[in-house]
């Protein structure tokens, strides 16, 4: 009889073991090797990624400085309106017109064909005034043109003011883009 009760109670007691030790240990065993596997597939992301950074930064070492500092200027990577409106009051003065007035504002996104949520540049409208003479005026739009920095012209329009005078306003409206920080 005491063989049988010791049985029992062996029994008994590797059911409350398996039920209560084991079996929690092997469920957290195979949680582990599922986290393995999204940790391994994360680590050949990684890899995967690295192998790509280090290709495109082979790509940009392969630059000139100078290849680098026109692609810079062409589409920079921050908003410097200040920088932007001093260069373009440096061709004023050069082609011998008055910067009277500038303005500038970045346009939020606005809706049209392209998926403007995930776009990689912004935009800034930028208006200002300008006087002189007709033909420094062209002069000068000619030069805004020949510019590295991708500009728009979105509007223009002028008063000629007084009919004695060979001056004119300008009201100049344009539109140049910079690219966002996405890192």
């Amino acid at each position: 009889m005491f063989k049988n009760a010791l049985t029992i109670i062996l029994v008994i007691i590797s059911v409350l073991l398996l039920a209560f030790y084991v079996r929690p240990a092997y469920d957290n065993i195979n949680k582990l090797r599922s986290d393995q596997d999204e940790y391994n597939v994360a680590l050949e992301n990684a890899r995967s990624l690295q192998s790509i950074r280090e290709s495109l930064l082979a790509k940009r070492n392969s630059f000139t400085p100078t290849d680098l500092n026109r692609l810079n200027k062409m589409l920079p990577d921050n908003v410097d309106n200040v920088k932007l409106i001093l260069e373009l009051q440096t061709m004023a003065q050069k082609h011998n017109l008055e910067l009277k007035t500038a303005t500038t504002e970045e346009d939020e996104e606005e809706e049209d064909l392209l998926d403007t949520q995930t776009k990689d540049y912004g935009i800034i409208t930028l208006d200002f005034e300008l006087f002189g003479q007709y033909s420094n005026f062209v002069a000068f739009l000619d030069e805004v043109a020949q510019t590295l920095r991708l500009t728009d012209i979105e509007a223009i329009s002028f008063d000629k003011g007084r009919s004695d005078d060979e001056d004119i306003n300008y009201n100049l409206g344009l539109r140049t883009y910079w690219l966002k920080d996405n890192i």
